[in-house]
């Protein structure tokens, strides 16, 4: 396990079998995690504490929040949001252009994504 001290991320997925697992996996890892199921729980989190990095999903089940949610979390923090979702990826170019650090696709492998997120907060 590598030593990430102080390094907090908001993992956000409507799925509770995902956002456990990513949480899980991340914490083993030695970072400090904050989950959200939901955008109400994930903008209550972001008004209270600052994020060295926000992973979310794009919160399928509730279509109204997909897009629209996306760019509410960017206006709410500076820190880089990684987007992970079962979309296909072309799906993600405009995404990507809004500013968003970048995007894991889902299944994803838990080695690739701790990659990413080591990646991205290599400097926090």
């Amino acid at each position: 396990m590598q030593s990430v001290n102080k390094v907090n991320i908001l993992v956000i997925d409507d799925d509770p079998s995902v956002l456990e697992l990513v949480s899980d996996v991340l914490a083993e890892e030695g970072y400090a995690v904050t989950a959200a199921q939901n955008a109400e729980e994930a903008a209550a989190e972001l008004a209270r504490s600052n994020f060295d990095l926000v992973l979310s999903d794009t919160l399928n089940s509730r279509p109204q929040l997909s897009e629209g949610w996306l760019a509410q979390i960017r206006q709410r923090t500076a820190s880089p949001i990684l987007i992970f979702s079962a979309h296909h990826p072309h799906s993600f170019k405009n995404w990507a252009e809004q500013g968003f650090a970048g995007v894991i696709s889902k299944p994803f492998d838990l080695d690739e994504m701790i990659g990413t997120v080591r990646q991205m907060t290599q400097a926090a």
